[in-house]
């Protein structure tokens, strides 16, 4: 199967050919830094970090370019609010959001660009476009996009002109010549932040900056424009019209891929459960830097690729701790897979298969598991499929690493279904830590989540040791116990002894 992408602009789904064979350019909406990232920031992030990862994964040459958006209305107010100037600000929240994502383990974009760094560039699509008719320079300082210029306005979003009335959906400005016009460049109003420019000091509108940010380094026309459902309309609605218009230049971008909301599931008043959009003024926000705190940061990346990236996902405290358990099951499952692989003897896949029911059903789940993925990801990057087959190899390898036949002869076996968690690493970004260091992480983050004392646990451990080299195994027992009531799992392996907190 051909890689399949829902299309916004045609509202269906379609073949993916790019416009040069095997290159695939694309374009995604990054945040407006004036605050730190939440998972709902997060969520269209991760969607095409993802979808870059495949498509490399797929044999794709990714040109991926994410902005910032460092000159905006919410980081001039947020700079007067804490005295400090707001492009050191929107700097100090783009160095925050780096760390955040990296810390989640997204790859970092081809291109990171920032709105100041092309001042030049918006000036002189602005003015192309006054000159062209399609904008005009009100009195006031501003310029405004003639939304009636662009006959083809409205196809991203379906919205018609004549629904768009004035005081719904568009801003009341007696500058303007129709309610839907929108700014391309805004005077400066005393101590703001400006730029000169041929109407006067000003900067720039939030969709003028999108469209030259995207055409510099991709140009005028490109393969995949992506973003959160939120920014269908106004913000791409208005980037296609001025970029066709000031380009000449017919589609801006060829495919426009939107992810879904994600809201937060609290109960309400009577106790039911009820999703709520993320706000400040609900005093529900979660940050990235807040979440990865307390656990492994795959545990939200899998909470985002169960979840397939148009449908809104609703998150919980709750969806967050069953994805903690069930990396803990992968990462146990690789852990199993590993040992079989470095002790038992080598034994053909296929004819072990034979001869152990359980080494046969694992053998059967592999050979034909990457077809399948691949499968999955061609039906519009679906993860919520691709991880789910993940997950079948995974119960498989926990069912299989105690048959006898294996145990002692499937070391081949092993190194193939290992090649499982390096594709879902590569994809998903989901299996690739050493299981020792994903344990050791995540026992020390849950530790101090659940206030354990981590010193009385290696006491313990030593106690119970020293009990069994004095072969007291009833005291030993009563040692390992004591520990599982407080939820603290004992593990003795050839290569010593080590405990993880139950989650």
């Amino acid at each position: 199967m051909a890689l399949q992408l829902y299309n916004t602009l045609s509202r269906s789904l379609e073949p993916f050919e790019p416009q040069e064979p095997g290159q695939a350019r694309i374009y995604v909406c990054g945040m407006t830094t004036y605050d730190l990232c939440h998972i709902g920031h997060a969520r269209a992030m991760m969607a095409f970090d993802v979808a870059v990862r495949y498509m490399r994964f797929a044999g794709y040459n990714v040109t991926y370019v994410r902005n910032y958006t460092d000159v905006d209305d919410k980081i001039i107010a947020r700079a007067a609010e804490l005295g400090e100037p707001p492009l050191e600000l929107a700097k100090r929240f783009c160095d925050a959001l780096d760390e955040d994502l990296a810390s989640m383990g997204l790859i970092e974009p081809d291109h990171s660009p920032k709105v100041s760094e092309h001042i030049e560039g918006i000036v002189t699509m602005t003015a192309s476009l006054v000159d062209q008719g399609f904008a005009y320079a009100a009195d006031s300082g501003d310029v405004y996009f003639a939304v009636e210029s662009f006959e083809r306005y409205g196809k991203l979003s379906g919205k018609k002109l004549d629904d768009l009335r004035a005081g719904e959906r568009v801003a009341l400005d007696p500058n303007k010549r129709n309610p839907a016009d929108f700014a391309l460049w805004k005077s400066a109003k005393d101590g703001e932040i400006s730029w000169e420019s041929p109407w006067g000091a000003g900067r720039p509108g939030w969709h003028i900056e999108c469209s030259v940010m995207s055409s510099h380094h991709l140009g005028e026309s490109f393969d995949i424009h992506g973003g959160g459902i939120d920014l269908i309309f106004p913000h791409h609605e208005n980037e296609i019209a001025q970029s066709e218009c000031a380009h000449g230049t017919h589609p801006m971008a060829k495919y426009w891929l939107h992810n879904g909301h994600l809201s937060v599931v609290e109960r309400d008043e009577a106790g039911d459960w009820q999703q709520i959009k993320m706000s400040k003024s609900l005093g529900n926000v979660v940050n990235i830097r807040d979440v990865v705190a307390d656990m492994p940061a795959e545990a939200l990346r899998w909470v985002y690729v169960r979840t397939h990236y148009r449908s809104p996902l609703p998150y919980s405290s709750e969806a967050l701790h069953d994805a903690m358990g069930v990396l803990a099951r992968l990462y146990e499952a690789k852990e199993r897979a590993q040992e079989i692989a470095n002790t038992a003897a080598d034994s053909d896949p296929s004819k072990l298969a034979k001869e152990s029911a359980k080494a046969g059903e694992l053998y059967k789940l592999i050979a034909g598991f990457r077809d399948a993925f691949e499968d999955a990801m061609d039906q519009d990057l679906n993860t919520a499929l691709a991880s789910s087959l993940v997950l079948d190899v995974v119960r498989t390898i926990n069912r299989v690493s105690t048959d006898k036949v294996t145990k002692r002869r499937g070391a081949g076996l092993m190194r193939n279904a290992l090649q499982v968690f390096e594709i879902s690493a590569q994809v998903l970004g989901i299996g690739g830590m050493e299981p020792a260091a994903f344990f050791a992480e995540l026992r020390e983050k849950q530790a101090r989540v659940q206030g354990v004392d981590v010193a009385w646990v290696e006491a313990q451990l030593q106690a119970r040791l020293d009990a069994r080299e004095a072969k007291d195994w009833a005291a030993a027992d009563v040692i390992r116990d004591q520990l599982l009531e407080k939820r603290i799992v004992i593990m003795d392996s050839p290569s010593g002894v080590t405990w993880r907190i139950q989650v």
